[in-house]
């Protein structure tokens, strides 16, 4: 527990550091560890203006419950179950986004988890609200009500204790990518006994986003994302070993992984290797490729592709973007493999065709179906 907290911690921080929601203060983590206890949050630090980083400091810790963790740090210190929080930013410069993870003995001796969150505009720390993101909000949750009814809860394990994702709950964090909402405990529990979360990609709410210039998406450049396949900023995108969005990197551990987010399930078999999910729900439709090692132990292995069914990359949209377009704006790939229906199978693929695109550091696969219809993207060393 102690090294998934340490793990979160530390991809989050990463990124983190480079926020700063104005030109005068930046947030930077601040932890408080007694024994087997492990508290980080964020603090709001500034030489130019500290009454601007105090108000934001008031605000973190109200909506973040950090004197209520502090609180309950000094009522558990003879616990045998550790009390932690993390934290992650998910936004830019313009829009901070703040998500807390909580976990231990919240409220008894027994285990709990818990997510707090705040959306703030950087520049007036004004609270976001749904307004500010749709311009017909209720259209928007039915919408989001709908793929949840339809698509997520068929595919939830009968073995969850809790799986009440209707209705959609309030709290909810934001990213250039997409947007999460983040249940309780008691309505939404996961196989680990985590709460549970829900994420949307932008594309998929498109219709009725606010998107004009000036307004909060527009400073969360999800415009960049929704527009014609812009080939400069996919490749550009793609050097790091990752995709945008999907919070996993080529070369990585698996151990590193699902310290961050436990696996969903047995990991499947295919031709090449082992394909693992994990409860991440940004990582909806994502599965990982490693080795052929034994079944249970991945000890050693790296995550050698990432594949996802799920995903708009700079005008790549799966279910949408046709082969036409990938080549017009692509050019021809490197190599071309037609998927017979037993490759398909040995594969965990969907017949079609695989345009293979060679990077510098990883290949790009775009898997089309028999109607010319994009429906897998990978990046695979």
């Amino acid at each position: 527990m102690v090294r998934r907290l340490c793990a979160l911690f530390l991809y989050g921080f990463l990124m983190l550091c480079l926020f700063s929601a104005r030109a005068d203060f930046t947030l930077q983590d601040q932890s408080l560890e007694l024994g087997i206890h492990r508290l980080h949050y964020p603090v709001a630090q500034s030489e130019e203006d500290p009454l601007e980083a105090a108000a934001l400091n008031a605000r973190m810790q109200e909506a973040l419950d950090i004197p209520g963790l502090t609180l309950r740090l000094s009522q558990v210190l003879d616990a045998t179950v550790p009390l932690t929080a993390s934290w992650e930013m998910t936004g830019n410069d313009a829009i901070l986004s703040l998500v807390l993870s909580a976990e231990g003995p919240l409220d008894s001796s027994r285990f709990a988890h818990r997510w707090h969150t705040l959306n703030l505009t950087a520049a007036a720390l004004d609270t976001i609200t749904w307004t500010d993101l749709f311009a017909e909000p209720e259209k928007a949750f039915a919408c989001m009500e709908a793929q949840i009814a339809d698509e997520i809860l068929p595919e939830l394990s009968a073995h969850l204790m809790h799986a009440d994702l209707l209705p959609l709950p309030d709290t909810f964090s934001l990213s250039p990518y997409g947007l999460t909402l983040y249940y309780p405990m008691e309505r939404f529990q996961t196989l680990s006994d985590h709460a549970g979360a829900v994420s949307f990609a932008w594309y998929e709410l498109r219709d009725f986003l606010l998107l004009d210039p000036g307004s909060i998406l527009d400073q969360l450049q999800v415009n960049m994302h929704l527009g014609a396949i812009d080939r400069e900023a996919l490749y550009h995108a793609l050097e790091s070993g990752d995709i945008p969005g999907i919070p996993v990197r080529l070369g990585e551990k698996l151990t590193d992984v699902f310290a961050r987010s436990p696996m969903a399930q047995d990991p499947d078999l295919c031709e090449s290797g082992r394909l693992y999910v994990t409860e991440d729900s940004r990582m909806r439709g994502v599965s990982l490729l490693t080795d052929a090692l034994s079944l249970r132990d991945y000890t050693d292995s790296t995550v050698q592709s990432i594949r996802t069914t799920r995903c708009n990359l700079y005008g790549l949209i799966t279910g949408s973007t046709s082969r036409d377009q990938i080549l017009s704006a692509l050019g021809e790939a490197s190599s071309t493999l037609l998927v017979t229906p037993d490759m398909a199978e040995s594969m965990r693929w969907v017949p079609g065709t695989l345009d293979i695109y060679t990077l510098p550091s990883c290949r790009l696969q775009l898997l089309t179906d028999s109607e010319g219809i994009l429906q897998m993207i990978a990046l695979t060393l």
